[in-house]
């Protein structure tokens, strides 16, 4: 009877934050999704359709062929080991996905198709591969097993590709092959997906990141709101560890565009059970509530990974009540600064001054708590109260920093585009580099919480 009350309690809050939305301020308020290079282009119909047989004459490794003329071809939607770079060994099953492309195309004609990015920012060309019998190269090498279905970014077949690997990972338990090869062996564990629900069932955010911004902001955050909003909920923290502390006669929405990620929380909602809490599918630039519809708004790591943090700001003082507070945690300039030094020095050994100028415009873009003030003053906030805390993460060795699983997730990409053409040989001197401090390689993650009043 406490549960059905509870319930009854949360679907009246939840329609009074909800209530007063007009037709047009819902239809503005598509949440805002990262558009891939892809997403740009505006290649004809004609382009993208198969264009005449070329011969492969040379394969690179398992996703990238050399074709006559010396064209070189990245492989779209497939991601597999890789073999040449010269600074450190060849990833496990590399040579294997290299010699299974091979004999799929080398010496053969292929016709090439493409999508709607035509180049990579190396100069390569982006392409479908056919065989002369229609063989679909790029799905193949997923199939078999041999590579990732590569989908940080959507093209044309991304569906298809995906139940392909789900299709082998059932088939196989996780072992691959080919001819000739040992069906024992295991490929390298397919890349996390935001967008699977399978994936998105394993990421758990509580030992992670956001646990680190989170422990901060929930040690600090006011405890007095009926209604609260998580902006950027993501999988569900902070929501319900707020809505809990709240207490039962307090109701917290999270409002998220990551769908995959909303119904990971509310799979948890349900079965924990969280009855005072609620998840909404919305951007922060355009958010589904009426005006003042919460004593509390917070955001945990949101600041630096808004799309529109104008907008976003706005919005949060739009939908707070006259004095309801905003409660916001970030990392700030300075994090990983060990790191970012090393990788400084290795670039300055190497005398790229253009990947210099990129590496310091990505370190420079995070907040200060100075800036963080400022913008929150710009937009009509009153900033109460500041907290930080400087966390230490602690690693073996170079390697272990580049191969954790939450760093390829979130920065190794980032700093793969900062090292340019060269990343492979960058990031390996760049390991290098921290091996160098004896004991290990510990990171500094500085954490602020500011605390503001509408």
């Amino acid at each position: 009877m406490k549960r059905a009350r509870a319930a009854v309690l949360a679907l009246a809050l939840l329609g009074a934050a909800l209530g007063g939305c007009s037709d047009d301020r819902t239809a503005r308020r598509t949440p805002s999704r990262a558009v891939s290079p892809a997403a740009e282009s505006t290649d004809t119909a004609q382009e993208r359709a198969p264009e005449g047989l070329r011969t492969c004459t040379r394969v690179v490794d398992g996703d990238t062929v050399e074709l006559d003329g010396g064209e070189k071809v990245r492989l779209i939607g497939v991601d597999t080991p890789e073999t040449k770079d010269p600074r450190r060994p060849v990833q496990y099953f590399g040579r294997q996905a290299s010699a299974f492309t091979k004999q799929m195309v080398e010496g053969k004609l292929v016709r090439l198709e493409y999508d709607r990015t035509r180049r990579d920012r190396y100069g390569r060309t982006l392409a479908y591969l056919r065989l002369e019998d229609g063989t679909f190269v790029n799905l193949e090498i997923v199939r078999e097993g041999y590579g990732f279905a590569y989908t940080k970014y959507p093209f044309r077949y991304m569906d298809e590709f995906r139940n392909a690997e789900a299709a082998r990972a059932r088939r196989t338990r996780g072992t691959v092959g080919g001819p000739g090869l040992d069906r024992k062996e295991s490929l390298v564990s397919t890349r996390f997906d935001a967008g699977r629900d399978d994936h998105v069932a394993l990421y758990d955010e509580a030992p992670l990141w956001s646990a680190l911004a989170g422990q901060l902001l929930l040690e600090h955050v006011p405890l007095t709101a009926v209604r609260a909003l998580d902006l950027g909920c993501g999988a569900g923290f902070p929501l319900f560890e707020l809505a809990e502390r709240l207490g039962p006669s307090a109701f917290a929405v999270g409002a998220d565009p990551w769908d995959a990620g909303l119904r990971r929380a509310n799979a948890k909602r349900v079965t924990w059970p969280v009855p005072n809490a609620a998840l909404v599918r919305g951007d922060g630039a355009g958010l589904p509530f009426r005006d003042g519809a919460f004593e509390l708004v917070v955001s945990n790591l949101g600041v630096n990974n808004f799309s529109d943090p104008g907008a976003a700001f706005d919005e949060c003082r739009r939908v707070l009540a006259p004095g309801g507070a905003l409660a916001l945690s970030t990392n700030l300039v300075g994090h990983f600064s060990e790191l970012y030094a090393a990788f400084e020095r290795v670039l300055a050994r190497a005398g790229d001054g253009a990947a210099l100028d990129r590496l310091r415009a990505h370190v420079a873009h995070r907040a200060t708590v100075a800036g963080l003030r400022a913008t929150l003053a710009h937009h009509g906030f009153a900033p109460t109260a500041v907290h930080e805390r400087a966390t230490p993460w602690r690693f073996a060795n170079g390697a272990a920093v580049l191969a954790h699983h939450f760093m390829a997730l979130g920065f190794v990409d980032g700093w793969r585009d900062v090292a340019g053409e060269r990343a492979d040989e960058t990031l390996a001197a760049l390991a290098s580099e921290l091996d160098a401090t004896p004991g290990g390689v510990t990171l500094s993650v500085p954490l602020a919480v500011v605390i503001a009043t509408r």
